[in-house]
């Protein structure tokens, strides 16, 4: 359920498979998400659990660093591949992001030196740094960046996220200006995704879009890969980041199952996991307070939400009475203290009340009472229960959640059948509207603007069609918020239309909004550098549990 890092870490990628593998399916990946926690010894973060070795030196350079990864991704173009969570760690060491988050989850200028607008926001103009190279020597400048927003705008994956760009032109050597049919305020933070990721001309025009070869401008560059095993990158010496990397290469291990992985950092086989499990997480923790390992996570700070996604457009969930029995009938502190073990807490929308553009609002809560009422009263109109099926992936720890669930609402009358289907065939159910309920991954942004497809009423299609607004849920009123937002840079302003949004969505009930996942980043005693990236200019970046890599070193 990843679309960026989202701040999504933080980035939530915007695109059509993309969208389904941030929204993870129930899973416990999650799109690139940035965490601003603070902790114990390091400086930058806010909130979350931040356990670090004190005083651990200067950095030093050389050796490589291990990396363990929950999943595999399908390739490594950022215009055609679908990128997770995983994925953006490893494109991060790739590629960089024209922008990036700043500690105040601002996105600020990073592989580009500037990017400045109009006063209504129809026109961006976008400069690059003088003299970065991509790892096959080919100039990062305005014909290169053209070339990719083309394809961006023409890819069936990222293509959506640019609807509203009309025109291209060439400024200078090393400067475009973007042309909108709309106002776009929050350009910059759709750049820190994956749309926002710059490939060389070479790779864009290799004939499978480079998708098993990436050539970027980051700090390490390409040197193999063995899908389901691992990928090896090392240091690019011509890092436009003066002094950096400091480590001479990475290997990244795809490691999937969950007890396996948190064993591998322990034994010393890898030196940095990332985990999204409660009960690793919780074991990760005390091995950190005990002293044997490194550990930080996401607690309090944009978060990816669990919920279970409802297809409005077809019975039983067209109808708001079947949307608001499972409104009520969703028990979340129960979900949250069993399955969860009080770890992932429960959520009513898509922010934690620690987010800055957290509102309280009316999404119902859990009511046994009024959730049979309503159950009864859907029984009268239509002679029988409510019944439909819910799409799931048939991990057992998703299955596990499932039932929990349909036990749940058995106690009110509910009928619910568990339906698994794998990954692949889940995805293509859901985009194309195959499904009734379905389970997800999603949000985990600073903004809800870089959520803006799967939203709005544009991208409703009907039925049998591909529709990245999955639930089919076409409401002018939250549509018009999302673009009002984007008529500003006003943070007052975009918190009163995304209050509009969180309103729409506690009224729409096209998302019963159940946990706020954590995720956590755990690390070797030998392993640093992580918590304190700045930006070129020197400020610090946003925390993320998608860490970059170009500052990591080992003692």
């Amino acid at each position: 359920m990843e679309y960026r890092r989202a701040i999504t870490r933080r980035r939530s990628v915007i695109g059509l498979l993309a969208m389904m593998a941030v929204m993870a399916v129930l899973a416990v990946g999650c799109g690139k998400k940035s965490s601003s926690s603070t902790g114990t010894t390091e400086p930058g973060l806010a909130n979350g659990t931040n356990i670090t070795v004190a005083n651990p030196g200067e950095p030093k350079p050389g050796g490589t660093l291990k990396f363990g990864l929950n999943a595999e991704t399908d390739g490594w173009s950022p215009i055609k591949n679908q990128w997770a969570g995983s994925a953006y760690i490893v494109a991060g060491a790739i590629f960089d992001h024209l922008t990036e988050y700043d500690s105040n989850g601002v996105a600020q200028p990073y592989l580009a030196e500037s990017l400045t607008s109009n006063s209504d926001f129809t026109e961006w103009t976008v400069k690059m740094r003088p003299n970065v190279t991509f790892h096959n020597g080919e100039k990062c400048d305005a014909a290169a960046l053209k070339k990719n927003f083309e394809a961006q705008q023409t890819s069936i994956l990222t293509g959506p996220v640019f609807a509203n760009l009309s025109t291209i032109d060439i400024v200078d050597a090393l400067t475009v200006k973007l042309n909108m049919n709309q106002p776009w305020s929050t350009f910059p933070d759709q750049m820190t995704t994956q749309p926002g990721a710059v490939a060389a001309p070479a790779m864009i025009d290799a004939p499978d879009g480079g998708v098993r070869q990436p050539i970027g401008t980051g700090p390490f560059s390409f040197v193999d890969w063995t899908p389901d095993s691992k990928l090896d990158v090392k240091k690019y010496d011509s890092y436009w980041r003066v002094g950096y990397p400091l480590l001479d290469g990475v290997q990244f291990q795809v490691l999937p199952d969950l007890s396996s992985r948190s064993a591998a950092l322990l034994s010393g086989a890898v030196d940095v996991i990332e985990q999204g499990d409660p009960q690793q997480i919780k074991s990760l923790t005390e091995d950190a307070q005990n002293g044997q390992l490194q550990l930080y996570t996401d607690a309090g700070l944009q978060q990816n939400e669990t919920f279970t996604a409802l297809n409005v457009s077809k019975a039983p969930f067209d109808d708001p009475l079947a949307r608001q029995i499972l409104a009520y009938g969703s028990d979340r502190d129960l979900l949250s203290n069993s399955v969860y073990q009080g770890l992932f807490k429960p959520a009513l929308g898509p922010f934690g009340e620690a987010e800055p553009f957290y509102v309280p609002t009316d999404m119902p809560t859990y009511d046994k009472v009024k959730a049979q009422q309503l159950s009864d009263e859907y029984k009268q109109k239509y002679g029988h229960p409510l019944r439909f099926s819910l799409l799931v992936t048939p991990q057992p720890e998703v299955m596990q959640i499932a039932q929990a669930g349909q036990q749940t609402y058995k106690d009110i009358g509910v009928e619910m059948t568990i339906q698994p289907e794998d990954q692949a065939k889940l995805i293509a159910d859901v985009i194309l509207g195959n499904y009734q309920a379905t389970g997800f991954i999603l949000f985990g942004t600073n903004t809800l603007d870089v959520n803006y497809v799967f939203l709005h009423a544009k991208t409703v299609k009907p039925n049998g069609q591909l529709s990245l607004n999955f639930t089919r849920n076409d409401d002018p009123v939250l549509s018009k918020a999302l673009d009002d937002a984007r008529k500003t840079n006003n943070r007052d302003e975009q918190i009163a239309q995304y209050k509009i949004v969180q309103d729409q969505l506690a009224k729409d009930l096209n998302f019963i909004f159940l946990v706020h996942n954590l995720e956590a980043i755990a690390y070797s005693n030998s392993t640093h550098g992580l918590t304190d990236q700045t930006l070129p200019d020197g400020q610090p970046m946003q925390i993320s549990v998608v860490p970059t890599l170009y500052g990591a070193w080992k003692s």
